[in-house]
């Protein structure tokens, strides 16, 4: 019964008749070629270990290189979302204040020698407070909370009253002083929704190369 095995056979006596009778300087050289050949997979190339070897190799060297492409793209992407976002921060808090001052003017508020006497409130509807990842605080200099949006915390967040960025265990927090009145507002971002964007990318590099492993396997 025809089987790879008897084919093999076949082809390799075939090659023998073929090959036997070439000589090097007079050497016959046929038969020790032909069996080398054989030996090293030449006449069956797709199933030989070597060349397994090197498409495998081939494969982890694709897929390695890729990983450091993707893994350099994703720090980048990091820091330049990463900066974006602190520049949204930044304007967010500039476009807040000016909102804030209008809401608790009304309350007698916006004096500075009441500043320990200042009411809290929250804010309520507007859709320019409203945010699923960005809370905000407006506080007086003393510390006291005056404004606050829906879902910030009631106490003022642990962070110093001067302009500048400050890290907190799940904020990322940017602080604004009014430029006339002795007012400040956090603006805080929680720093799961930064990690959740930079995961989102991640993927969007990986995507690609998860979908051509498997006709990199077909090879």
């Amino acid at each position: 019964a025809d089987n790879p095995r008897t084919r093999h056979a076949a082809q390799l006596a075939d090659m023998h008749q073929r090959w036997d009778a070439n000589q090097v300087l007079g050497i016959t050289v046929g038969p020790v070629m032909v069996d080398l050949f054989d030996k090293l997979g030449f006449f069956r190339i797709f199933s030989a270990i070597w060349f397994v070897a090197i498409l495998v190799t081939l494969v982890v060297a694709i897929v390695g290189v890729w990983m450091l492409v993707a893994a350099g793209s994703a720090w980048q992407a990091r820091a330049e979302m990463s900066e974006a976002m602190d520049s949204t921060l930044i304007d967010t808090s500039h476009r807040l204040m000016e909102l804030a001052l209008h809401d608790i003017a009304p309350h007698g508020v916006a004096d500075s020698t009441r500043a320990r006497h200042w009411p809290e409130r929250v804010a309520h509807g507007d859709p320019a407070y409203e945010d699923d990842h960005v809370i905000y605080q407006v506080v007086s200099e003393s510390g006291q909370l005056l404004l606050r949006s829906k879902d910030a915390p009631q106490q003022a967040l642990p962070v110093q009253r001067a302009v500048g960025f400050a890290d907190r265990p799940g904020w990322r927090i940017y602080t604004y002083r009014h430029a006339d009145r002795p007012i400040y507002i956090h603006v805080a971002e929680e720093t799961a929704h930064r990690t959740e964007a930079v995961l989102h990318t991640v993927m969007w590099l990986a995507m690609p190369m998860l979908g051509a492993l498997p006709l990199l396997g077909l090879l």
